[in-house]
């Protein structure tokens, strides 16, 4: 066992340990609650008590390995946190690193998400590790955030944007990391996952309908109405306005790209939305 795995509770995290668990593979877990930790045991994994965001908790989970997933959910402490495990990483002795990031990192970066992303990606190159990155596209599982309002209104809200944006559903962007995390062969590759269809959110509204069997709507709001309505919900003023930034460039057509990196990487084709919507019609649907 020399992968060590961070970001393993998160829905991309998750995927990315049952992929690993069903090909038989084990890994070392870097795990903040120990309340998963059984789990992770009970998919053959080992898990270790430590915190990114606390560098001097990380000998132990670093003590030994070869390489490590760094999958870190967005924050305004991310880029920070993620550098100190990069360099935590490096004097440790690891090898390798696979950073899982966000797609329009690198690039023109006109989403905070990517320039997080994009900040700690650099400073992965500069490191001296080898490295490959994963840069997903906007995931399928983001709808699930909407289930309530369609389940009760048949409507979802989301900022406004007519322009097409490329999907993905989780389970695609876990198995191209593992992929990567199992070639070597990908090291100083960026991979950008995404599915086989860029859509507007009109049309994604038309194919719940086709899918779910019910009327369903996309109601594009205002971005300070969608602001006020997801900090009033609950969420963080930053999560909403980055949200409201990701549309924002895909309102310039910066989201429509399809790589082919499924079909190329894993030699099969990518979960369609409608694939994506039949195994979680039950939280759409009332």
């Amino acid at each position: 066992m020399t992968l060590l795995l961070t970001g393993a509770t998160g829905k991309t995290g998750r995927c990315i340990v049952q992929s690993l668990a069903a090909r038989g593979l084990r890994a070392r877990v870097l795990l903040r609650n120990p309340e998963a930790a059984d789990w992770l045991r009970g998919l053959g994994m080992e898990p270790v008590i430590a915190d990114m965001s606390e560098p001097d908790t990380l000998g132990a989970a670093l003590e030994g390995m070869e390489q490590a997933l760094l999958l870190a959910a967005n924050s305004p402490g991310q880029v920070v946190m993620e550098k100190q495990f990069i360099d935590a990483a490096a004097a440790a002795g690891l090898r390798r690193i696979v950073k899982y990031s966000a797609i329009s990192a690198g690039g023109d970066e006109d989403y905070r998400f990517a320039r997080w992303h994009g900040e700690a990606e650099r400073h992965l190159f500069a490191s001296g590790l080898d490295w490959s990155v994963v840069r997903p596209g906007y995931f399928m599982q983001n709808f699930l955030m909407s289930a309530d309002s369609i389940r009760a209104e048949g409507r979802f809200y989301l900022p406004a944007c007519d322009e097409p944006v490329s999907l993905v559903d989780v389970r695609d962007a876990a198995d191209v990391t593992v992929a990567c995390l199992l070639d070597r062969t990908q090291d100083g590759r960026i991979r950008t996952v995404t599915g086989s269809e860029s859509l507007t959110l009109r049309e994604v509204a038309t194919r719940m309908e086709w899918v779910l069997g019910r009327n369903i709507a996309y109601v594009p709001l205002p971005d300070e109405d969608f602001r006020a309505a997801m900090i009033g919900a609950g969420a963080p003023e930053w999560l909403a306005g980055g949200m409201i930034e990701f549309f924002a460039g895909a309102s310039r057509g910066t989201r429509d790209h399809l790589s082919g990196c499924v079909q190329r990487l894993l030699g099969r084709e990518p979960v369609g939305l409608d694939g994506f919507l039949a195994d979680h019609a039950q939280a759409f649907n009332p």
